[in-house]
C-alpha cells in the first residue's frame, strides 16, 4: 500500500485527525478555537530529511518553475512565520530568490528584509492554508510592490485544510489561484466553544486539549474503547 504524505506527517506527530470516537478529545488550537484536525508545520521543518523531500515533492507538482524568464527576477515568497523555511528550501531547488513577509502596522504585510523588486515573478507558499486570508493579504502587498511582475497562479502548501484546492476564479480559496498541497483536507472545520458540528447540542463531550506537549498528544492519539 502506498504511503501518503498524510501518513508520513502522522508518523512524526505533525498531523492528527479525530476518528469520531466520543471519548477522544478534540484539539484546541493556538487561536483558542477547536477543531477535529491539526497540522503542525514546525514539526515537519524540524525533520530535515522529510522536510526536504516534501519541498521537492511540492515543486515537482507545480508548473511555475518551468516558466523561468531571464527578463525577470524569480522569487518564492511566503508569510512569516510558517513559510520562512519553506520558501527558502523550495527556492534553493530552482535557484530562485527567497523572501518572506511579516505583519506590520494595521495588519498589512511588509518585507523587512529581502523583498522582490518591481519586475519580480513570485510563487506563493505556505505551510498550512486554513482560510487563505494571509495569502490573500500577502498577494495584495506583492502586487503593489511588483507592478511590472506577476504572481503565479499556483500556490504551494504542505497542508491545505481550506474549502477549495482545485478551483481557479472567484470560487477558489484564493481567487484566481489553485492550491497545490501534499495534504488536502476540507473536512477539518474550526469552531468556537459550544458550536461543535459533530455533537447533537454543540458541546464538547470531553474537554479539548492543545496538541503540543507529550501528555496532550497522547490524549489525542491513544486507543479508546
Amino acid at each position: 500500500m502506498e504511503i501518503t504524505w498524510e501518513d508520513r506527517f502522522k508518523g512524526i506527530g505533525a498531523f492528527w485527525k479525530h476518528d469520531g470516537n466520543p471519548k477522544r478529545p478534540y484539539a484546541r488550537l493556538t487561536s483558542g478555537k477547536i477543531s477535529n484536525g491539526f497540522f503542525n508545520g514546525e514539526i515537519v521543518a524540524k525533520h530535515a530529511k522529510i522536510f526536504g523531500e516534501a519541498c521537492e515533492a511540492l515543486a515537482a507538482k507545480a508548473t511555475v518553475f518551468s516558466l523561468r524568464d531571464s527578463r525577470f527576477e524569480h522569487f518564492v515568497v511566503g508569510p512569516a512565520m510558517g513559510a520562512i523555511k519553506l520558501s527558502g528550501r523550495i527556492a534553493e531547488s530552482f535557484d530562485f530568490f527567497a523572501a518572506y513577509a511579516e505583519r506590520g502596522e494595521e495588519g498589512l504585510f511588509v518585507f523587512k528584509r529581502t523583498a522582490p523588486g518591481e519586475t519580480a515573478r513570485v510563487a506563493l507558499c505556505e505551510d498550512t492554508i486554513t482560510t487563505g486570508g494571509s495569502l490573500r493579504d500577502l498577494r495584495a502587498t506583492i502586487k503593489n510592490i511588483c507592478p511590472k511582475g506577476d504572481v503565479a497562479l499556483e500556490i504551494l502548501a504542505l497542508c491545505n485544510r481550506s474549502k477549495n484546492a482545485s478551483a481557479y476564479g472567484d470560487e477558489a480559496t484564493i481567487p484566481g489561484h489553485r492550491i497545490i498541497a501534499l495534504v488536502n483536507r476540507n473536512d477539518m472545520p474550526i469552531w468556537e466553544e459550544g458550536n461543535n458540528p459533530f455533537t447533537p447540542d454543540g458541546r464538547e463531550l470531553v474537554p479539548p486539549v492543545r496538541p503540543k506537549g507529550i501528555d496532550n498528544w497522547f490524549a489525542l492519539t491513544r486507543m479508546y474503547d
